[in-house]
């Protein structure tokens, strides 16, 4: 049995506590989440710094999505602002730990990281390492279970944009309807056309 998290200690401690035999997972999601925000914040402090703007999509999106334009402001950060490009150097990295056809890849990849980040001269980039030290089996665990919590966690998006498009509904079981329609896999649907009428 395994449980996906985010990567607070307090989390894994209760479920250690709550559920001893459960594996912890750090699903991508969170994995990457955490990642994104520690790059913004090394993006802000050189900001800061150099009195410079940096932007900010083309360190935050994946690297094979980013447009021409954003591609050469990546290069541009890449050429000006070594700490930065540090950081986001260290976030793609472990988007490879996720990706890793399987578990041996991924470990080698991982301990890479933390090899590497544990000599950095910054000091957040230090304690980074020592937070994927420390979540090294929960992030490892993704290749062993395959589970994520993205369903769970995308719902309470999903639901604040159906009941922005249903402005004006003034019944309660059809704005309900609408909510269940919504969440039901399209699959169902196929199968059960008539949940349409």
């Amino acid at each position: 049995m395994g449980v996906c998290i985010d990567m607070k200690k307090a989390w894994r401690l209760e479920l250690m506590r709550q559920l001893p035999h459960a594996k912890v997972v750090v699903d991508r999601f969170h994995g990457i989440q955490d990642a994104n925000r520690r790059v913004e914040e090394a993006r802000k402090v050189e900001k800061e710094v150099t009195r410079r703007p940096i932007p900010r999509w083309p360190l935050l999106k994946n690297q094979e999505e980013l447009t021409p334009r954003q591609a050469q402001e990546l290069r541009w950060i890449y050429e000006n602002h070594a700490n930065v490009r540090h950081f986001h150097a260290v976030k793609e990295e472990l988007r490879a730990v996720y990706e890793a056809k399987d578990r041996q890849e991924a470990a080698a990849l991982l301990d890479r990281i933390i090899f590497n980040t544990q000599d950095a001269s910054d000091v957040a980039m230090v304690q980074w390492g020592r937070t994927l030290k420390e979540w090294r089996e929960a992030i490892l665990a993704f290749h062993d279970l395959r589970i994520t919590n993205a369903f769970t966690e995308g719902t309470p998006t999903k639901i604040k944009l159906l009941k922005r498009l249903s402005y004006g509904f003034r019944n309660a079981e059809t704005y309900i309807r609408k909510m269940l329609l919504g969440l039901l896999p399209w699959f169902l649907l196929e199968l059960t056309p008539h949940l349409l009428a």
